[in-house]
C-alpha cells in the first residue's frame, strides 16, 4: 500500500508560492521554490477557485489550466491514510496528489531535506 511518510511534516509547505510547471511526455513537475516540489507521474485534480469545479488531468497531459495557478500562495497541507496530498492556496483553489492502482509511484515529492515516492 502507498503512504506518505510520518515524517512528512505539512506544515513545513505552508507559505511557499508555486513557481514552475513543467510538462513532459511522463510527467508534470510543480515546483514552490526551492524546498518544495512535486513530480506526477500518474493525475492529479486541481480547483482554480474556491466555488469553480474540480479538473482531473492524467499524464501525459495535452493541455491544462493548471498554470493558473503560478504565483499562488499555499496556506495549507493535507496529507492522509489513502496517501493524498492536498494543497490548498491563499484564494481557496485546491490542488491534489493521488494514487493510482498501478504498482508504479504516482507522484515523488522533495521538502526540505525528505524525499518520497508515493
Amino acid at each position: 500500500m502507498k503512504t506518505i511518510p510520518h515524517e512528512f511534516d505539512p506544515k513545513a509547505v505552508v507559505g511557499q508560492s508555486l513557481e514552475l510547471v513543467t510538462f513532459t511526455s511522463n510527467s508534470v513537475y510543480f515546483e514552490f521554490g526551492d524546498a518544495f516540489s512535486v513530480t506526477v507521474y500518474a493525475s492529479f485534480r486541481y480547483r482554480l477557485s474556491r466555488d469553480g469545479g474540480e479538473t482531473t488531468d492524467t499524464v501525459p497531459v495535452p493541455s491544462s489550466a493548471v498554470m493558473s495557478l503560478v504565483g499562488r500562495t499555499l496556506t495549507g497541507s493535507a496529507p492522509d491514510a489513502a496517501a493524498v496530498l492536498a494543497l490548498t492556496f491563499e484564494d481557496g483553489a485546491t490542488l491534489a496528489f493521488s494514487t493510482d492502482e498501478s504498482p508504479y509511484e504516482s507522484y515523488f515529492v522533495s521538502v526540505g531535506g525528505l524525499e518520497f515516492a508515493v
